[in-house]
């Protein structure tokens, strides 16, 4: 929808609400997420560093919480079934679905957490949204735990799973398209995955069709491709929905308990996959919590003292991903912190009540390092015309952080493209057309895999990232 706007002196956000125009701000206007962005053109305040590091400002993209309206501005919301939009791409998707039926569920099973949309597939609209947490974390916090619990038994995982997704909607769905890792997809279908469990990690199948799961009411379910035993559907559904493959050259990550990614260089795409561990996810750390009210999600050090912020400014109940990266981020800002991680004792976080003690920085570091290896590994020198960072998790992170303790370098400055859960929006691009379909397959067979745990660069990078705020000395 377009909107002409003749407000002065207030920001885009503020002048749609005046028009009484509802728009999302996941970050509380901060700046920080990029999902408020917005096309817009006229008269308009100098972009700001938040969106000069979110936004195509050349496309004409600005965030709504922080472009401020100087005379009469046309504002153009980005289309909601593609993520995309908000890096100025072309977004439309012909109706053409797949799969037979009015009403259809795009559907992503994360590690932490379910996402789910519910769509007309007559007329394209996103009729309703829906998350839940994902009842396997009871089996173990991350996937190659849960693949260790299902060398006895994988029936709790499938029985546990399908029970969530039943739950998801009180409304009919006659045709879904699941998305997810690979071992997601196995515990969904009831597949073993001992194969997994060990070099050379083979799974049972990498999908790429078609299913009827008889407990589920969902008709005729559309499994995409996975393209390895850890480089799973979610990152060929993210792929498809960034649409990285019309840049020139693009890296996309998707941080979280296995760092998946996935770079398009000299027309080649080269997927990999590493362990970063439940860190980021609140997971295994002493006061650590999903990003759930009350969770600490930003920290500062404003020369005296460690400050903070929660989520929906509630009371402080813990710490959260976001939280625990600005919060060591902070720390090593005032000096508590130096670049080994040391940390004699246990620290409160302001007077919050929260603590913060030495086996979370070491937990932190883990998982930043082997993130960051696989991207240095993978990016080389950093020649990349654009980043992509992509999950749910990854809208909410502070850059200027992730940059501060190492676990981005330096370059994504001015080529960042937070996407949200492009896992999520590729699978209902699928659910709308069958092309969508075809290019995902093609996709999956055109990507080499790059093994990381035998790589001896990775290895060496892994242990030199293992340090806070070092930048790779690329050779």
């Amino acid at each position: 929808m377009t909107y002409t706007l003749n407000h002065s002196g207030v920001t885009i956000a503020d002048a749609l609400a005046a028009e009484g125009i509802s728009f999302a701000h996941p970050c509380g206007g901060k700046g920080k997420c990029g999902k408020c962005r917005v096309h817009a053109v006229g008269a308009l305040s100098e972009p700001t560093a938040n969106e000069r590091t979110l936004c195509d400002i050349a496309g004409g993209w600005r965030l709504s919480c922080e472009a401020v309206c100087l005379g009469e501005v046309t504002v153009t919301l980005p289309d909601s079934g593609s993520i995309t939009a908000a890096m100025g791409k072309d977004t439309h998707i012909a109706l053409d679905p797949p799969l037979p039926g009015r009403y259809g569920a795009a559907i992503d099973i994360g590690t932490t957490t379910i996402a789910a949309r519910r769509v007309d597939l007559v007329t394209g609209d996103v009729l309703s949204a829906a998350t839940a947490r994902n009842p396997q974390s009871a089996y173990g916090a991350d996937v190659v735990s849960r693949i260790e619990f299902a060398l006895n038994s994988t029936a709790p995982l499938t029985d546990c799973i399908r029970t969530a997704l039943r739950g998801l909607f009180d409304a009919p769905i006659d045709a879904a398209v699941i998305t997810g890792n690979t071992a997601m997809l196995h515990f969904l279908c009831g597949l073993s995955t001992d194969g997994m469990a060990c070099a050379p990690f083979t799974p049972s199948e990498l999908f790429g069709r078609t299913a009827v799961i008889d407990d589920l009411p969902f008709g005729r379910i559309y499994l995409p491709p996975c393209m390895s035993a850890f480089v799973g559907a979610d990152i060929t559904t993210a792929i498809l929905a960034s649409g990285m493959l019309a840049d020139e050259s693009a890296l996309l990550v998707d941080i979280g308990t296995n760092g998946e990614m996935a770079l398009w260089r000299d027309g080649k795409l080269t997927c990999a996959s590493t362990a970063a561990g439940p860190a980021f996810e609140g997971a295994e750390i002493s006061s650590g919590v999903q990003g759930i009210p009350g969770a600490i999600d930003s920290v500062r050090w404003d020369g005296e003292k460690l400050t903070y912020t929660t989520i929906q400014s509630a009371p402080p109940c813990g710490i959260c991903g976001s939280g625990l990266i600005s919060a060591v981020a902070a720390l090593l800002d005032s000096g508590i912190l130096d670049e080994s991680g040391y940390l004699a004792e246990p620290i409160e976080i302001g007077d919050s009540g929260i603590t913060l003690d030495p086996t979370d920085i070491r937990k932190l570091q883990l998982a930043k390092s082997a993130i960051r290896a696989g991207i240095d590994t993978l990016a080389a020198d950093g020649d990349i015309s654009r980043f992509y960072l992509a999950g749910g998790f990854g809208s909410y992170l502070d850059i200027d952080a992730c940059i501060r303790i190492g676990l981005l370098p330096e370059w994504v400055r001015g080529k960042l493209a937070s996407i949200g859960n492009a896992a999520l929006t590729g699978a209902e691009m699928i659910l709308k057309n069958r092309d969508c379909l075809h290019r995902a397959e093609e996709l999956a067979k055109s990507a080499t895999l790059l093994s990381l745990e035998d790589n001896e660069r990775f290895c060496e990078l892994y242990i030199e990232n293992m340090l806070f705020g070092k930048e790779t000395d690329y050779d």
